[in-house]
């Protein structure tokens, strides 16, 4: 008889118990001894709610989360207008106009209030545009942190502007010192600094392109001579998330298994579970695996809820076999939850299980490739981030994702390789911790 901790009503027989008060190991088969250790660890599972929420409630919230606020572009931010050359467009009312008339030498362009057009262009899921009469108060107000930024227009901006395309050989220092659009940004938070730079530039460009259509003109006249074409992997303006899911979802993977795998372990080890089965006829080949037949199972959940609430519910794009990804980020899970045993077998009390596990939580997500590419970490630390089980299998599974690589490419199959390895020397490394205490 297999009792289960902390329910003294609930026991599991074998087929061989007559209802004594022991089961003898002559009798019961391996297979019988087994199928009572997984009826108790299934039923032990079952009646400890906070295990349940934690296995399966947290990667669906760690999930949400990732997916609703990592990555985005900035939205509802605001930045300031200071614009002298049209009298701050009647606050938004004018937008500008482009007067062409056509003559025997090709037309000439006559430009009204060509801030109000650049300004128009700029959308406002970009950047809410605040008007002010004055400079030195919208810097202000960009010190307190209320603006994002400030676009300047110098009076008479627009026959500047002017003077300067159509002589551009002899034009005059002050046309072009008149003619600029003047920009500050705050890139205290830096990401919204380069968010605000690029759309502003896009901004810029789309007007022109705008006038030169207006004017009869060539497109290409106001473009500089490098030309983006669209991307061979990739798309032009990705967020963010597409590049950082991949690493995400395998640490994900790894530490929900891993911490799951060390809290029951060591559980059934405190609640003294392991020594009874031991003193039963039990061996601890047999208890390790009816755990890891159960944890396998919650596993299995596990990936089937990451991979239908990333390319199901968020649509995350895949270009690959969706197949390979769900094969990756299992055996992933089952490296996280031999690392789990690893911990487990060396540790004897959750404190240290938690020091080591948080101790390689960190490294791991910071190294990974995450939350910055690894080609930005210093040479020496590069080849420690390699050596994590996370970072070579996460450019393997963005290969799959973003490039549609299959897995004969040397890029997607090095990843599996690095995963298994991992447990393959996890494994080892508890046969070794099992012998010695043996």
């Amino acid at each position: 008889m297999l009792l289960v901790p902390g329910e003294p009503d609930v026991s599991v027989f074998d087929a061989d118990d007559d209802g004594g008060d022991g089961v003898s190991s002559n009798g019961a088969s391996t297979s019988r001894k087994l199928k009572a250790l997984i009826i108790k660890n299934i039923t032990q599972f079952l009646r400890h709610p906070g295990g349940i929420l934690f296995s399966i409630g947290f990667p669906i919230i760690q999930l949400l989360v990732f997916h609703y606020a990592f990555g985005h572009d900035p939205k509802d931010l605001l930045i300031g207008v200071v614009n002298h050359d049209s009298d701050n467009c009647d606050l938004a009312k004018i937008q500008g106009s482009v007067i062409y008339t056509h003559n025997d030498f090709g037309g000439i362009c006559d430009f009204v209030d060509l801030s109000c057009r650049f300004l128009h262009d700029i959308n406002d899921t970009t950047a809410k545009k605040v008007y002010y009469d004055y400079l030195p108060d919208v810097k202000e107000d960009l010190k307190k942190g209320k603006l994002s930024g400030i676009i300047y227009f110098n009076k008479n901006f627009t026959q500047a502007l002017q003077r300067r395309l159509e002589n551009f050989r002899s034009v005059e220092e002050d046309d072009i010192e008149t003619g600029e659009i003047k920009i500050w940004l705050d890139v205290a938070n830096r990401q919204i600094g380069l968010f605000l730079k690029n759309r502003l530039y896009d901004g810029y460009f789309k007007s022109m392109r705008n006038i030169m259509t207006e004017c009869h003109l060539p497109l290409k006249i106001m473009d500089i001579p490098l030309s983006f074409e669209n991307p061979i992997f990739g798309k032009k303006n990705d967020d963010y998330i597409n590049f950082s899911s991949s690493t995400f979802i395998l640490s994900l993977t790894f530490f929900v298994t891993t911490v799951m795998t060390t809290a029951i372990l060591i559980s059934d080890r405190h609640e003294g579970v392991w020594e009874r089965s031991i003193v039963q006829g039990v061996t601890t080949s047999e208890i390790l695996f009816s755990h890891f037949v159960v944890e396998l199972s919650i596993v299995v959940i596990q990936v089937l809820l990451i991979c239908l609430i990333s390319f199901a519910y968020f649509n995350l794009d895949c270009k690959g076999s969706l197949l390979t990804v769900v094969i990756m980020i299992f055996l992933m899970g089952l490296c996280g939850l031999f690392y789990g045993f690893l911990v487990s077998v060396y540790c004897n009390s959750h404190l240290f299980a938690d020091y080591i596990v948080t101790g390689s939580f960190y490294p791991i997500i910071l190294l990974g490739g995450f939350l910055w590419p690894i080609e930005g970490i210093p040479p020496i630390i590069k080849w420690l981030s390699y050596c994590l089980p996370t970072t070579v299998p996460g450019v393997s599974l963005r290969a799959i994702l973003i490039k549609g690589h299959s897995v004969n490419n040397p890029e997607v199959y090095i990843g599996f390789l690095v995963i298994g390895g991992w447990t393959i020397i996890m494994i080892l490394l508890c046969l070794y911790g099992l012998k010695r205490k043996s």
